[in-house]
């Protein structure tokens, strides 16, 4: 995956396609761990306007805010009973009658420590502002 958005033949888009990611996405090497440790061990990725409210409020009640409980969301395994089910599995694609499957979930929580995600952009200065001659180019 991680090479496919790097040599990349259709432009990525963050869940339609009027919302194309305003920088080049990097995901890193791949890892070799399951899915749910790798969610486990990843960062939390929310924005700093998002973790100001949640320390804003943190304070308000008097709790601590530097982890925060993260609720993570995996696919059932075969013959085990799912914990909720979201009705979002494609089953027809016809512009007049779209069907959705149930699909089976299984839920945990875990925390992450907060972070800022955009310490790794380049800032952007005044020549940049209105060229894209800066940004890697990717078809």
């Amino acid at each position: 995956m991680a090479r496919a958005l790097l040599a990349r033949y259709y432009l990525p888009y963050l869940g339609r396609r009027s919302c194309p990611p305003s920088r080049p996405v990097e995901m890193g090497p791949p890892v070799d761990t399951s899915l749910e440790e790798a969610l486990r061990g990843a960062p939390w990725q929310a924005s700093g306007g998002y973790i100001r409210q949640l320390e804003r409020a943190a304070r308000a009640s008097g709790s601590s805010s530097g982890t925060e409980a993260l609720d993570l969301l995996l696919d059932c395994p075969p013959g085990e009973i799912p914990h909720l089910s979201l009705r979002d599995t494609p089953a027809s694609f016809d512009p007049r009658h779209r069907r959705y499957e149930l699909r089976g979930l299984i839920t945990d929580r875990t925390t992450a420590a907060s972070h800022d995600p955009t310490t790794g952009l380049r800032p952007v200065g005044p020549s940049d502002e209105g060229t894209t001659e800066s940004l890697p180019r990717t078809i």
